[in-house]
Formats: structure tokens, C-alpha cells, sequence
């Protein structure tokens, strides 16, 4: 008699605890076999993506979006993919996006976040903020071609993506001559996301963050900051940048940004 199959076996969701875990276990990369997980939010599968690029984890067997990891690999340069009303992907080059391309990208991110339920000012904050981190990756990273932007929509949820591959915070914020001392990662990282705070002398200048944190102000918004050796993790009820989480991770090039936020719930009225 046949024995019948048994049931497949499905890998965990795949998250930021995850990747961290599994990449500080794969020192050297090829000391880890490969493993599967299942889809989920999008900053972990494009942060594990990235790190098996660079040869930090070993690459995944199962478990990212294709649909996602393909337009982002091989998608037309500074060309917007929207996949439909609620998602896109944005795959830069080294040359400057032309002024159309920023309008579309930032009608189709807002549209995005109204389907996940945000009212038009809250998702215009949070479109106005990944295109402020977008052209940040022509200003600084050095390697603009490397850059990615990825956006979904849900319902109450709206996370995006935008990374680089390029020099990194320390390296960029280090060409201040009033912060050329900086030593690491750890320290530079939370630099980056303060007013005022970039590699050039003028203060107005490094200001690209406000629009981001303006957005999320009451927002249960889970922010994830990487470049180099460090992380700085926001998280909760109206996130703030002044006081962020500060870990120390597996090394990642360049920089990257993960936020995810939900609409608020109204508080039933009792009586």
C-alpha cells in the first residue's frame, strides 16, 4: 500500500528577527545551508536580499516575492512599476531620474497609502518622505545605479522600502569636516536622522526625515534603519527619532530604510 504524502512543510514568516538571526549565524556565509521561509512584510525580504547580494547569508531557497525581487532586479532604470492602484517598485540608475518619473512615483506612493487607509495629508507625508529618501540616493550614496525603492498598500497597512548599496552613513556624514571623527557605524547612523545633521556644513541641509516622522505622528509606525554594522529600530505610538535603538548587525553596504505603519483605529465611544 502507498503511503500517502505527508503534509509540506512551510518555513516561518520571514521578519527582521529572522534575518538578523540567521545572519549572524552565517560567519562565514558558507557555514549555513540555505533555508525557506514565507513571504511577509517586504523590509525583510528585500534587507535578506540585499545581504545575500553581498555574500553576507547564503541566497534563499524560497520565501521572497518574486514578483517584487524580479521588478526590482530587472526592472527598466528610473522607470516606476506599479503593480496595480496598492504596490510599485522603483529600480534607480546612475543617471538623474527625470522630473515626470519623481511625479509619478510620488502619485502612485500616495495612492497607495489612501488604499491602505490613510487620510490624503498623511499619505501625501508619507509619498513627500520616500521621495526625499529616494533623491537622498543620488545626493549621497555615491552608487545611485544600486538604488531600490519598493511600496505596498494594504489594508490599514502601508510599508515601503528604500535602499542603497552604496558608501554608507559613516562614510558620508564623515566628509563634514565637523564630523570627519566619527569612528563607526553605531554612531553615525542615528546622526543621519537628526535635523541639521549631513555631510554638508549648512544646517538647513539634512532635513530629508521630517516628512517621514511628521507622517507617522500617531501612527503605529515600525521603523528600521540599516547601513554597515548597525540598525536603529523605532517603533510604537507617534515614533520620534530621539531616541532610537541603537543594535549592532551583520554588516550591510550602503544604506537602508524600512518603515511600515497602520492607520489609526478610532477609539469606540462607550456609554
Amino acid at each position: 500500500m502507498t503511503a500517502m504524502p505527508g503534509p509540506v512543510m512551510k518555513g516561518p514568516a520571514l521578519s527582521f528577527a529572522l534575518v538578523d538571526d540567521y545572519a549572524f549565524s552565517c560567519a562565514p556565509a558558507n557555514s549555513r545551508q540555505p533555508l525557506s521561509f514565507e513571504p511577509a512584510a517586504l523590509g525583510p525580504q528585500i534587507e535578506f536580499a540585499l545581504l545575500a547580494a553581498q555574500g553576507a547569508v547564503p541566497a534563499i531557497q524560497s520565501g521572497l516575492d518574486t514578483v517584487y525581487m524580479r521588478a526590482i532586479g530587472d526592472g527598466p532604470p528610473n522607470r516606476l512599476v506599479a503593480l496595480g492602484d496598492h504596490a510599485g517598485t522603483l529600480k534607480l540608475s546612475a543617471d538623474p531620474m527625470v522630473g515626470t518619473e519623481w511625479t509619478r512615483l510620488s502619485l502612485h506612493t500616495k495612492r497607495a497609502a489612501v488604499v491602505a487607509g490613510f487620510a490624503d495629508r498623511i499619505a501625501a507625508q508619507l509619498s513627500a518622505a520616500i521621495g526625499e529618501l529616494a533623491s537622498n540616493i543620488y545626493e549621497h550614496s555615491q552608487a545611485p545605479e544600486t538604488g531600490i525603492v519598493a511600496y505596498r498598500g494594504t489594508h490599514g497597512l502601508f510599508e515601503f522600502v528604500v535602499a542603497d548599496s552604496g558608501v554608507g552613513a559613516l562614510a558620508t556624514l564623515r566628509t563634514n569636516p565637523n564630523l570627519k571623527d566619527l569612528a563607526t557605524d553605531r554612531e553615525a547612523l542615528p546622526m543621519v536622522l537628526q535635523e541639521g545633521c549631513s555631510r554638508f556644513l549648512d544646517p538647513l541641509r539634512g532635513n530629508g526625515f521630517k516628512d517621514l516622522f511628521r507622517g507617522l505622528a500617531n501612527h503605529e509606525g515600525s521603523l528600521r534603519f540599516r547601513s554597515g554594522e548597525a540598525a536603529v529600530l523605532i517603533d510604537g505610538q507617534s515614533p520620534s527619532p530621539l531616541r532610537p535603538k541603537v543594535k549592532p548587525k551583520v554588516r550591510l553596504n550602503g544604506f537602508m530604510a524600512s518603515v511600515n505603519c497602520r492607520v489609526a483605529m478610532a477609539t469606540p465611544a462607550h456609554g
